[in-house]
């Protein structure tokens, strides 16, 4: 009987090679907390992930769907499929476009909203192309939709030290870009400075990260994080740029188990927040 039944295993293992080589994990979190700009207690940032990948002939195939919930139901977020082995990795759907992939970002904020001001950020239906030689990260990606938005950026680590570069062309860079000058209430061309150029300088020691983060058009952003045990304080400014952009945010999240309480406010929208968090 034991023969059998190992003979029919190692039948299943030749006939099913791939079957064996595929994944499928569920994650996500729950989030409820307080905001003092609604005085409304509510669902926050909470969400699920489905994700899956096959590894066939060296080649791995991946998919990823979130589902955003609300007290208004649920919807769907960051559907994306793609492929990934030597020649780097193609993504297509719902993801970073080229500039945001190596972007530093905010500090650590979750649901406030940090200092920011580098790349567009556009990751609605990119196909984006990533790959990684030696400390060099790179990427291109074009958006076929009505912002015609298409973007490169690359990052060079070596270290705890990080430098980005992100370069950005399309009507979905000029449309962000006119809504910073009429914030400034100045008047600019229609197509005037539709290219936006971006940088991010990151580094890390001893439990502090930091970064700076910036582009063309004057904005930039100062973030800092530091980490003791299981907690975590985070500061993030934007300088003045003379479009109205300047605040600063702040937060303390603090990890127990799967647990996260989390405390963060948002200057310029004088928005605080206090929340409680389950990962999974």
């Amino acid at each position: 009987m034991k023969l059998k039944v190992l003979a029919l295993a190692v039948a299943a293992s030749v006939a099913f090679p791939m079957a064996a080589q595929a994944e499928f994990k569920i994650s996500g979190d729950v989030g409820v907390g307080y905001d003092t700009s609604t005085e409304e207690l509510g669902p926050m940032g909470s969400n699920f992930t489905l994700a899956g990948s096959q590894e066939i002939g060296g080649i791995t195939y991946f998919g990823n769907a979130d589902i955003d919930l609300s007290t208004g139901g649920a919807s769907a977020d960051d559907l994306r499929v793609g492929m990934k082995g030597g020649f780097g990795s193609v993504t297509i759907g719902d993801t970073d476009n080229a500039c945001d992939l190596f972007d530093p970002g905010p500090a650590g904020d979750y649901f406030t909203g940090g200092m920011t001001g580098s790349c567009v950020g556009d990751d609605n239906y990119n196909i984006t192309y990533q790959n990684t030689m030696g400390p060099v990260s790179f990427g291109v990606s074009h958006n076929p939709g009505d912002d015609e938005l298409s973007a490169i950026g690359a990052k060079f680590s070596m270290g705890g030290f990080g430098i980005n570069l992100g370069y950005e062309t399309g009507d979905g860079v000029a449309l962000a870009n006119t809504k910073i000058r009429n914030s400034a209430a100045t008047v600019a061309a229609a197509g005037e400075d539709d290219d936006r150029l971006s940088y991010g300088i990151t580094g890390s020691f001893s439990g502090v990260s930091l970064n700076v983060e910036g582009n063309n058009q004057d904005m930039v952003g100062v973030n800092a994080a530091y980490t003791m045990g299981a907690t975590t304080v985070w500061l993030s400014h934007a300088i003045d740029d003379g479009n109205g952009g300047d605040g600063t945010g702040a937060g303390v999240i603090y990890t127990h188990g799967n647990m996260d309480y989390i405390l963060e406010h948002n200057d310029p929208a004088d928005k605080t927040v206090a929340a409680l968090r389950y990962r999974f």
